[in-house]
């Protein structure tokens, strides 16, 4: 009694790191009981048993098994001398026996690959995503790159106009200045 408090917190913390885990396992363990036709099973009695294990998390998973695989799980269980009374998870199914581990080992695979494949996709979606963030930033950059170097071109053909302008300003006044000159000339002598 003396440390109870001490792994209390520990626990809640537990309880509320696997709350989404838990039963994102179990969804998962459907999914894959979709493929031996029990998905339905599997998600009844995820449904209806999950919530009443001692654990907040760990009776989901548990229910979606025992409806994967058509067995009761949990019930009455037996620590030293003592009995805990539970309820039983798909109470309808059969005794769990040797070939209920083989067909749950199947159901995990399965959940396994299902898992695998929805991660694959995402990532598949990230990065057809981060590409087309990629290729609209460069499409960006791109248009401003060619807007700037239409500026620039108009810059220097303005200051080119202006400076032909004044080469055209100062030609005229030379030849102004050398006609003025010629007629002085020759009005002179």
């Amino acid at each position: 009694a003396k440390y109870r408090a001490f792994g209390c917190g520990a626990a809640r913390i537990d309880d509320a790191m696997n709350l989404i885990p838990a039963r994102l396992t179990a969804l998962l363990i459907c999914g894959a009981a979709t493929l031996n036709g029990r998905g339905g099973a599997a998600l009844g009695a995820m449904m209806r048993d999950g919530r009443h294990h001692a654990s907040p998390n760990a009776g989901w998973p548990e229910a979606a098994m025992a409806g994967a695989i058509n067995v009761w799980l949990a019930g009455p269980r037996r620590y030293g001398n003592r009995i805990r009374q539970a309820r039983r998870f798909n109470e309808g199914g059969s005794e769990a026996d040797a070939g209920a581990i083989r067909d749950s080992l199947r159901v995990l695979i399965m959940a396994q690959l299902l898992i695998a494949l929805l991660i694959l996709h995402s990532l598949m979606i990230l990065i057809y995503l981060l590409n087309r963030i990629h290729l609209i930033n460069r499409m960006h950059l791109l248009n401003r790159m060619h807007l700037q170097n239409r500026i620039h071109l108009l810059n220097r053909k303005t200051h080119q106009n202006r400076n032909n302008n004044l080469d055209q300003k100062t030609n005229i006044k030379k030849k102004n200045n050398m006609d003025g000159v010629a007629v002085r000339e020759g009005g002179g002598g």
